[in-house]
C-alpha cells in the first residue's frame, strides 16, 4: 500500500452510501474518558516525515499538525495551523519566472507544548526535511521538488512566501497537508537551518551536501531515529494528544493534552476539535479475533472489517442494536500487480492473457459480499478524469489460452502447464504470488486465482507472508505477482509515485515497472498543468498507456466497512480509516 502525510490523490463530491443501524442510542451526560479502536496493522514509527505506513499516520493525525487538513464531511482542504487557504500568486519575473508563489499565516494562537510559538521558521525545517536524502522516503520526494526558497514576512513571524521553480498541480496540497515538526525540539543545533531549500531541493546537489557535511548526516541519524519514532519523551507534536505508552503487537495509548494550544478555538471547526480524554488503538491483525472484539465489546470503533462478516453484523439485530454500520466508498483501488520486469511478463500480450482468466465480478461477488464498484484503470471511478470508455477487462479463458499462444506459450510436454524457451533454456509458466497472512481477502483472491488460471496452463504458486517480509521482498522486487491497494485522498492524482520509470527501482513506488520516455514525459506534462480541463484530457490519455500495457488487473473501488459503538455521536468518512476519534462525542440527553 501506498501512503504518505501528503494524503492526496483525487478532488471530487462523493455520495456518501452510509447504512446506519441500530435505534437504540444510549443517552449519557458525561463525555467519554477512552474510546477503543482496532487497527490492522502496527505502526512502523511515529515520525510523519520517515513513513507513509498507513496506521502510523492514523496515530501521526493525533500527535502532528499542518497547515491545511481534510474536512471529513465536504472532503474539501479546510484550515488547521494556517489561518487560511494560500495565497497564490504566478511568478513573471526574476529567476524563478514561470512557477508559482504560495503564501500561508499561522494561526497567531499556535503553540507548542513547552509554549513557544510555532512559526515560519518550524515550517521551513519540515519542509526540508522532506527534502534531506536520508530522511523522507524515496516516493515522497516528487512532492516537493519544484519548492525552492522560503521568504519569511520580516515583520510577522508566523507569514510567510515560498516559492517553486514550477507551475505543479498539487503544490498547495503538498505544502499545506505536510505535518509541521517544531524546529527547537527535533534540531535543537539549528543544523537544517544552515541551509537552504534551493540547496536541498536538488537531489543531486543534496546528496553531496551530505557526503561532505557530516552534521547532515549526524542529524539524519537522530531524526530518524528510533527513539524519536518511538518513545513518549522524544515525539513532540502540535496536535491534542500525545502518546502515552506503546506496547509492541498489543495496543498505542494516547492522552489528551490538558492544555492544548487550540483549546481556546473549541468549535471553530472540526480540525480543531478534540472531545476524548484517551485514545486506545489496539493491534489486532487477525480478522476473526477483530470480529470477536467488536462483539466482545472489548473494541469500539473499527473498519476494515471482513467483507462477508459485516453483512452477517447488518443482519444480526442483537448487534445493530449495539453498533452503527457505514459503508462510504472508500478512497481505495484494490489490484493485482505484475512484475513486469521478468521475461515471463515481459510480454503485454501474457499480461493480457492471465487478466481474461480473472472473473472479476465474482472475485466481487463471493469475496467481497458485492461491497465494491469494479473498475478498468487504476483511478477512482468517480473522480472527473476517470476513463469511462475504457471496457472492463472479460472472463473469456479462452481468449486468455489464445493470447498466450500467440505469445509462444503452449504446453509442449503435456504436463498441463504452459511452456516457453527463455534465454535458451525451457521455462514453465509458473508465477509466485505474493499475498498476506493479515488478510483473509488477499489469501481468499489468491486462490481464487489460482484456481482461475489452472485451466489455462498457468500455474499460480502462492507464498503468504508478514508484511514485513513482504516489504523486504518489494525493496528487492524479488516477486512475480503480488495483491495489493492503495489509498487515496480527495485530490487530483499526481502519477508519478506510482507510474514514473524514476520510481520503478528497489523501494520505489512503482512496484508493476510500468513506463518509458513517452510516459515519462506526459506525467511531467500532467504534474504541471494547473488547468483542470486540459489536465483531465492528458489523465485520459495516460490512462490508455496504462490500459493498453496491462501492468497488473484493477478489480475494484471497495466500499468502506466502518462499525462504531452507537452510544458515540460519531460520523464515518471515505477518508481512511473511515473516522477521525477526535471528534467523537458521547450522546446526551435532550
Amino acid at each position: 500500500m501506498i501512503h504518505s502525510p501528503l494524503r492526496f490523490l483525487w478532488l471530487f463530491l462523493i455520495v456518501f452510501s452510509f447504512s446506519a443501524c441500530g435505534e437504540d442510542v444510549p443517552e449519557v451526560d458525561e463525555q467519554p474518558l477512552s474510546i477503543t479502536a482496532r487497527i490492522p496493522s502496527e505502526p512502523d514509527r511515529l515520525n510523519p516525515a520517515t513513513t507513509f505506513h498507513a496506521y502510523s499516520r492514523v496515530i501521526n493525525e493525533q500527535l502532528f499538525q499542518a497547515l491545511l487538513q481534510f474536512d471529513p464531511e465536504t472532503l474539501e482542504l479546510v484550515p488547521q495551523l494556517a489561518t487560511g487557504r494560500a495565497e497564490i500568486e504566478e511568478i513573471t519575473a526574476g529567476p524563478l519566472a514561470g512557477g508559482v508563489a504560495y503564501t500561508f499565516e499561522l494561526r497567531p494562537e499556535a503553540k507548542w507544548d513547552d509554549g513557544q510559538p510555532i512559526t515560519a521558521e518550524d515550517v521551513a525545517f519540515s519542509v526540508k526535511v522532506m527534502l534531506h536524502p536520508d530522511i523522507a522516503p524515496p516516493p515522497l520526494r516528487p512532492y516537493y521538488d519544484y519548492f525552492k526558497e522560503l521568504e519569511i514576512d520580516p515583520d510577522n513571524p508566523k507569514r510567510f512566501t515560498i516559492r517553486s521553480n514550477n507551475k505543479y498541480m498539487l503544490a498547495e496540497a503538498a505544502l499545506g497537508t505536510t505535518s509541521i515538526q517544531p524546529a527547537h525540539i527535533y534540531d535543537p543545533e539549528g543544523i537544517m537551518a544552515q541551509y537552504s531549500i534551493a540547496d536541498l531541493s536538488d537531489s543531486k546537489k543534496a546528496a553531496e551536501l551530505v557526503e561532505t557535511n557530516p552534521e547532515l548526516a549526524d542529524f539524519a541519524l537522530s531524526f530518524t531515529s528510533t527513539e524519536r519514532s518511538r518513545e513518549p519523551s522524544m515525539i513532540s507534536g502540535s496536535g491534542p494528544y500525545r502518546l502515552e505508552e506503546w506496547v509492541t503487537e498489543q495496543y498505542l495509548r494516547l492522552t489528551r493534552k490538558e492544555s492544548w494550544w487550540a483549546d481556546e478555538l473549541a468549535g471553530a471547526q472540526s480540525t480543531l476539535e478534540a472531545y476524548p480524554k484517551e485514545l486506545n488503538f489496539r493491534i489486532i491483525t487477525d480478522q476473526t479475533s477483530a470480529t470477536s472484539a467488536l462483539q466482545s465489546g472489548e473494541v469500539e470503533v473499527a473498519s476494515q472489517i471482513d467483507s462477508r462478516d459485516f453483512v452477517r453484523f447488518r443482519e444480526d439485530t442483537s448487534f445493530t442494536n449495539r453498533f452503527n454500520l457505514f459503508t462510504p466508498l472508500a478512497f481505495q483501488i484494490y489490484y493485482i500487480g505484475f512484475n513486469t520486469r521478468i521475461p515471463k511478463l515481459r510480454d503485454p500480450k501474457v499480461r493480457r492473457a492471465l487478466a481474461h482468466a480473472l472473473d472479476v465480478d465474482q472475485v466481487i461477488e463471493k469475496l467481497y459480499a458485492g461491497l465494491a464498484e469494479r473498475i478498468a484503470i487504476p483511478f477512482h471511478p468517480s473522480q472527473p478524469s476517470y476513463h469511462h470508455d475504457l471496457p472492463l477487462i472479460k472472463y473469456d479463458p479462452e481468449k486468455a489460452k489464445a493470447l498466450l499462444q500467440e505469445a509462444g506459450w503452449e504446453d509442449t510436454n503435456q504436463n498441463g502447464t504452459v511452456d516457453k524457451v527463455i534465454n535458451e533454456q525451457r521455462q514453465e509458466m509458473t508465477l509466485r504470488f505474493l499475498t498476506s497472512t493479515n488478510s483473509r481477502f488477499s489469501q481468499d483472491l489468491a486462490l481464487f486465482y489460482k484456481n482461475a488460471l489452472a485451466p489455462i496452463g498457468v500455474e499460480l504458486v502462492i507464498e503468504a507472508k508478514e508484511f514485513n517480509a513482504i516489504r523486504e521482498d518489494f525493496g528487492r522486487l524479488d516477486f512475480d505477482v503480488f495483491s495489493g491497494a492503495w489509498s487515496q485522498d480527495p485530490l487530483p492524482q499526481d502519477p508519478k509515485q506510482l507510474w514514473s520509470t524514476e520510481a520503478a527501482v528497489p523501494g520505489g513506488g512503482n512496484r508493476m515497472g510500468f513506463g518509458n520516455a513517452e510516459s515519462d514525459r506526459l506525467i511531467e506534462q500532467i504534474r504541471t498543468t494547473l488547468d483542470a480541463d486540459l489536465r483531465n484530457q492528458m489523465m485520459l490519455q495516460f490512462q490508455e498507456m496504462i490500459y493498453d500495457a496491462q501492468p497488473g488487473i484493477f478489480l475494484f473501488s471497495p466500499q468502506e466497512r466502518i462499525v462504531i459503538s452507537n452510544k458515540y455521536d460519531a460520523k464515518a468518512t471515505p477518508i481512511r480509516p473511515g473516522f477521525f476519534l477526535n471528534e467523537f462525542k458521547l450522546h446526551h440527553s435532550n
